[in-house]
């Protein structure tokens, strides 16, 4: 008779402990995201000097290096626009004080083969980013005219870079 007695008292024991009720567990999700949005953070550009020569019909060819920082697998475009005295689309001009001009077009990295200037005309530069500096290099060529006046001539072009 003592097993008999001994299992409800061990039943006893259990059901006082807790352990034979089953525990509940409740589950939740934590949803985690970031988004990340296209981003640049610097434009530089060299200014360009062809220096001095004497009068003569020749073209003289110089680079301005465009840096453009923008985040790893960004789509930029960079456009230089035409200038203070342009005519038109690849059309720029120096101008010096007395109004004369000397004409000059700029080109893409590579050479003199793909004219730069805005995505209007479908002559922008299109790059990607990847999150360091990017020089580009803008070729110059300027086209010097015989009989023009000494001095000084210039011109100013914006560059602009869209993400």
């Amino acid at each position: 008779m003592n097993k008999l007695v001994a299992y409800p008292a061990a039943a006893l024991a259990l059901l006082a402990s807790g352990s034979v009720f089953a525990q509940q567990t409740l589950i939740e999700d934590i949803n985690v995201s970031a988004t990340v949005t296209a981003a640049c953070s610097d434009l530089t550009a060299t200014d360009v000097d062809f220096g001095s020569a004497g009068q003569a019909d020749a073209d003289d060819d110089s680079t301005s290096t465009i840096t453009v920082t923008c985040d790893n697998n960004t789509s930029y475009t960079v456009e230089l626009d035409y200038g203070m005295s342009s005519l038109g689309p690849g059309l720029r001009q120096v101008t010096g004080s007395g109004g004369e001009f000397m004409d000059y077009e700029i080109y893409q990295p590579g050479g003199f083969t793909t004219p730069w200037g805005m995505a209007a005309d479908g002559a922008q530069y299109d790059g990607l980013g990847n999150g360091a500096a990017q020089p580009l290099t803008a070729n110059f060529r300027l086209h010097r005219t015989s009989g023009a006046s000494p001095g000084t001539y210039t011109d100013l072009v914006g560059v602009t870079l869209t993400f």
